[in-house]
């Protein structure tokens, strides 16, 4: 049974504040990728740290981050609220559900979409190359894919046009997860673009470094 919670006063004008901030679209798009409600929690759950501390940083009364390795799984960090907390209830409002009872769609409400969509790419993006045969050599290019849900991607993609005027692209399927799709990315000019509009220093940094262009075809 979920445990009892209750802010104090001066914690609900916070949280009441906090919800208008740039930060809760933050939260918002980590709740939307990694959230999961558990017996008395909702809890974030990923290998990679800094998301799991993000979140914590920015919701008060978040309980205290734990490293977690079980058996044979691979191991990760966990942060969570109180199920209980204010912001669970605000999110399924917003339209969150567990990703075995349906697809999330794009949340619904008043926040700031274009931080939504800038910190969920944050998140869900691989950067890499394609190679093909043309004119007799092989042309490497850059491939960025974003993965999600085909509302959510959609309204990426109608963000990513409205801020940067990057063309729409058709999804395509995840081979991972049947349900899930993707957007590819392969234009050179598209790509440094999105990425520095998401704050993705990493795989800028990575792109820039990238070998492309025409390549001999190696003969044995």
């Amino acid at each position: 049974m979920p445990r009892k919670f209750k802010f104090t006063e001066e914690e609900q004008l916070r949280f009441n504040h906090f919800v208008t901030t740039d930060e809760f679209a933050e939260v918002l798009a980590i709740a939307w990728r990694y959230g999961s409600k558990r017996n008395d929690s909702f809890s974030i759950r990923s290998q990679r740290k800094w998301i799991v501390t993000r979140f914590s940083e920015l919701v008060e009364r978040s309980w205290s981050m734990r490293y977690c390795e079980y058996g044979g799984d691979e191991p990760y960090w966990e942060g969570a609220v109180c199920l209980n907390h204010p912001l669970v209830n605000m999110l399924v409002e917003m339209g969150w559900s567990q990703v075995t009872k349906e697809e999330r769609s794009f949340p619904i409400g008043d926040f700031n979409e274009v931080v939504f969509v800038k910190t969920f790419i944050l998140l869900l993006h691989d950067l890499g190359t394609i190679r093909e045969k043309r004119k007799g050599k092989i042309l490497v290019r850059p491939r960025l894919r974003i993965h999600g849900s085909v509302d959510v991607l959609n309204n990426i993609g109608r963000v990513l046009h409205n801020e940067l005027n990057i063309g729409f692209k058709k999804l395509q399927s995840d081979q991972k997860v049947p349900r899930a799709k993707t957007i590819y990315f392969q234009s050179k000019t598209e790509i440094p673009k999105i990425l520095e509009f998401a704050g993705a220093v990493e795989s800028l940094d990575k792109f820039n470094s990238l070998d492309l262009g025409f390549k001999e075809l190696m003969t044995v």
